[in-house]
C-alpha cells in the first residue's frame, strides 16, 4: 500500500508541474493524456519487451545496484524469465495464500 501512495504522490507532483509549466492545459486534460499514454504502452507491450536493452535499462534503474553486482545481468534475467516464480514455494505452492 505503501508504493500506491508513494507514486499517487508523485503522480500529482508531475501533474501539477506540466501544469505550471503550461497553465493552458487543464489538470483534468493533463490526468487523461497520462492514462491514454498507458493505454498505448500496454498496447504495445511486446514490442516494448522484445527491446532487451530497453528492458534492461528500466530494470537497471529498479533493481538495487548491490543486487545486479552479486548476481549480475544473466542471473537476474534469468531469475524474471522463469515464470511464475510461487510455483516452487515450499510454503504453499500458491501466490493465493499470501
Amino acid at each position: 500500500m505503501l508504493l500506491v501512495d508513494e507514486y499517487a504522490t508523485e503522480e500529482t507532483v508531475m501533474l501539477i508541474r506540466l501544469h505550471e509549466a503550461d497553465r493552458s492545459v487543464p489538470l483534468f486534460v493533463l490526468s487523461e493524456r497520462i492514462f491514454a499514454f498507458q493505454a498505448t504502452l500496454y498496447d504495445r507491450i511486446s514490442a516494448l519487451t522484445s527491446n532487451h536493452d530497453l528492458v534492461w535499462g528500466v530494470l537497471e534503474h529498479y533493481i538495487p545496484g548491490i543486487l545486479i553486482k552479486r548476481l549480475g545481468k544473466e542471473t537476474i534475467l534469468d531469475i524474471l524469465t522463469q515464470g511464475d516464480p510461487w510455483r516452487d514455494c515450499p510454503l504453499s505452492g500458491s501466490r493465493s495464500q499470501f
